[in-house]
């Protein structure tokens, strides 16, 4: 997954008097450039939706009128969107319960796509007290001010914005006028009553969001959003730093409870959610179905637990859960947070019923290609008949496959893949039932072989499973920046049954998610195609739980057609290898440090950073037997470090001092306990330039 959203400039607010509905209201005047306006104007149905959602959900707040008479007058300097020049406009009124905001579009600045300005004010007569009121560190009262959006952002704006669909790698409209209005309306460390609750270490401590959280909150370096990648109840926030691409977001609970917090009102968190179940279709015929009551749109509670039974119509079986949630699990069950969209997908079965332990299946990657239209990943399920289904996964491009062997084991079949013809043989050995083949895709051939995955039960599990952390390096770290120089990581989970998790991400901050199956026992073919559809991954990771210093190797092939981050080295692409490296994650007992290596040293631990091959500087931390990471000594870097004990998954700050104005950058990466060290990466953003660079973490000598 891809993260991008600009910081936002963001504070002051308005006055209170009571009345019966919140409005946010929009003020077109200076769209100059037109980004709302002529055939735009389904632009305005997005923006005005994604407001009307906070309405709702702010309907207790009273706010008092803004009405100039008399001695009282005002002036209000908000920033003009379009041209980012303070405006004067004197006595503007603003009706009770009312917060009034300029909009429009221009060319941001660095990779910003979105900013929030609540602007400037001046007061005359018995108004000035009144307004020095409205931003205080007990409440803070929104009288509006503007946002300006990136009008070169490849933007999505949803027709349909209570369904949710695949938007590939475009910046949601809707998500991001959330998260500027929700800065408006006090979410910023401008914000008096935001400030009072920000603890000197990075924490907020209002009450409402300290209970809902289960502690106080981690913010960012800016102090004005939630720590970069924080997740509530499952999902990702809107005040995020940054947002992913591809992914729509709402305000959820515990942004709420932060607005409460800061005194707006009797705000009413949201309690429900909306789910969308799919059903996916066969050669255009229906499936399957799932359980009654669930397919479609319907609302939920906030946590409520949900359970999901995919039913395969005759002649179809289920494959799998794609969408918001990736699981093979059936029923699917999860607890209610964000608005989910899930689809089922059903697949074709033999015509004559088989018994399950009678079918067989394949997975596994393609070799010798050299060519990235022949490298990737593909899956068969083959019935006693000879019948197969399954799919090729070529260069991020997903192909599905049917079709059935010959009296001789042999099968072939021509297709299209990226507007290129293919074609693939087949061939099953009649003893051992291995299968071999060649793809030929534009004249690049590679070939795949695969046995039969074996089968593991309750009561002969696969003896892998369980938890591992995998860092995925590049081949070097030289002095060129592309392709990008930091390690990325994952987590993979091993189940009962060999089915396969892995989340993580890749140093150009793109997200990683797969599924997969062990295949001969020991390995896990690497297939993925990312949600942005310009980069794709394939190897195989190998795993020897003897050996020294690690429990699992492999290398894998990382092609990148493109990226849409601006002024990323790497923005026209790359090929190169990562080696991948993993150990078993044992989460560390209660009273234990998460490496066993900093017992020895009074847990001690070294923090470098380096970029183009040379080091940013070097820090030192303390991890106590709670797992608390502290500086010691404080440095002007001011370096944090979070751990998460169940995964091995480490995040953290600090300030880049190699540059001026010093600039707060984020970090995150996995700890690999068998070699007693973690790896990760950084993002460096200067001006329109971004460039990636390693981060680790070693046990002080």
């Amino acid at each position: 997954m891809l993260f991008k959203l600009k910081r936002s400039a963001l504070v002051l607010l308005a006055c209170a008097s009571p009345a019966q509905a919140f409005n946010i209201q929009f003020d077109y005047t200076y769209d100059t450039s037109g980004f709302f306006s002529g055939n735009n104007v389904a632009r305005r149905t997005v923006l005005e939706a994604a407001a009307s959602q906070i309405e709702n959900q702010l309907a207790g707040v009273s706010l008092a009128a803004i009405d100039p008479y008399g001695v009282n007058h005002w002036t209000f300097r908000p920033v003009n969107p379009t041209t980012g020049a303070t405006l004067s406009l004197a006595d503007v009124a603003i009706p009770e319960n009312t917060m009034k905001v300029f909009v429009g579009a221009r060319n941001l600045p660095g990779d910003a796509i979105g900013l929030a300005n609540p602007g400037g004010y001046g007061a005359e007569g018995p108004w000035y007290t009144q307004f020095s009121a409205r931003n205080t560190a007990t409440h803070y009262e929104p009288f509006g001010g503007s946002i300006s959006f990136d009008s070169k952002t490849d933007w999505y704006f949803d027709a349909d914005t209570s369904t949710f669909e695949d938007f590939g790698d475009r910046e949601d409209f809707y998500s991001v006028v959330q998260h500027e209005l929700t800065h408006l309306l006090g979410f910023s460390d401008g914000s008096r009553a935001f400030k009072a609750k920000t603890s000197s270490t990075g924490y907020f401590t209002g009450k409402n969001a300290v209970q809902l959280f289960g502690g106080n909150v981690p913010l960012s370096l800016d102090r004005s959003h939630f720590k970069e990648d924080l997740t509530f109840q499952g999902s990702g926030l809107v005040m995020d730093p940054s947002l992913p691409t591809g992914t729509r977001l709402n305000l959820g609970p515990l942004e709420y409870a932060v607005l409460k917090d800061i005194g707006l009102g009797n705000v009413q968190h949201a309690s429900t959610a909306i789910l969308t179940v799919v059903v996916n279709t066969v050669n255009q015929k229906r499936a399957g179905s799932v359980t009654a009551g669930y397919e479609g749109a319907t609302t939920h509670d906030v946590g409520e637990k949900i359970s999901i039974l995919a039913i395969p119509d005759a002649g179809y079986s289920f494959s799998h859960w794609s969408g918001g949630i990736q699981s093979t699990s059936n029923p699917l069950k999860f607890a209610m947070s964000e608005k989910l969209s899930v689809t089922a997908n059903f697949v074709l079965k033999p015509k004559t019923p088989v018994s399950s332990s009678a079918v067989a299946r394949y997975y596994g990657i393609f070799a010798d290609g050299v060519s990235p239209s022949t490298k990737g990943g593909w899956r068969l399920t083959v019935n006693p008949t000879g019948v197969y289904s399954g799919s090729f996964t070529l260069n991020g491009r997903l192909v599905s496959l049917t079709g059935k062997f010959d009296a001789s084991g042999h099968s072939s079949k021509t297709f299209v893949v990226g507007g290129e013809s293919a074609q693939v043989s087949l061939d099953k050995d009649p003893v051992n039932g291995t299968i071999t083949g060649e793809l030929i895709v534009h004249g690049n051939s590679a070939t795949f072989r695969g046995d039969k995955l074996p089968v593991y039960t309750d009561a002969s599990p696969c003896p892998l499973r369980g938890i591992y952390t995998v860092l995925l390096a590049p081949e070097s770290l030289i002095p060129i920046p592309v392709p990008p120089q930091g390690s990325g990581y994952a987590v993979v989970n091993i189940e009962t049954f060999g089915n396969v998790m892995l989340s993580g991400k890749l140093p150009n901050d793109s997200g990683l998610t797969m599924s997969a199956s062990m295949v001969d026992g020991n390995r896990i073919p690497f297939s993925v195609s990312l949600a942005t559809k310009r980069d794709s991954l394939e190897g195989m990771l190998t795993f020897d739980l003897d050996a020294d210093s690690s429990d699992l190797l492999g290398d894998i092939y990382w092609n990148c057609l493109s990226t849409s981050q601006k002024g990323a080295a790497w923005k026209d692409g790359f090929s190169t290898t990562l080696s991948a490296v993993g150990s078993r994650w044992v989460r560390p007992e209660k009273g234990k440090r998460v490496l066993t290596a900093l017992e020895v040293n009074g847990g001690k631990l070294d923090v470098g950073v380096s970029l183009d091959g040379g080091d940013l500087f070097d820090g030192h931390v303390t991890v106590n037997t709670a797992n608390v990471l502290t500086e010691v000594p404080p440095s002007p870097q001011k370096v944090r470090v979070f751990v998460t004990p169940t995964s091995g998954q480490f995040s953290g700050t600090f300030w880049d001092t190699s540059v001026s104005p010093s600039t707060g950058r984020t970090f995150s990466g996995v700890i690999l306990q068998k070699k007693g060290w973690g790896r990760g990466y950084f993002l460096k953003r200067t001006g329109i330039t971004t460039v990636a660079g390693e981060i680790s973490l070693n046990p002080t000598p």
